[in-house]
């Protein structure tokens, strides 16, 4: 399972992995940028996670295997 956690200031800014059968969380992406707002997503075909890091200016977008 992927999920983004928040920061104190509710910022998203990291993308965990979770294991359900044994409950072992790794850090898979973390933006420490304050400006920077995270969102995750899947590709059609759902194989890869689409991880996105957004201002009101600017974006980047990084594609990962979700395996």
């Amino acid at each position: 399972m992927f999920y983004v956690e928040v920061d104190d200031t509710n910022r998203p800014y990291a993308v965990k992995r979770m294991n359900i059968l044994n409950l072992e969380e790794e850090t898979v992406f973390k933006d420490m940028d304050p400006t920077h707002y995270l969102d995750i997503g899947l590709t059609k075909d759902g194989k890869y996670l689409v991880i996105n890091s957004n201002t009101k200016e600017d974006s980047d977008v990084w594609i990962i295997d979700r395996k």
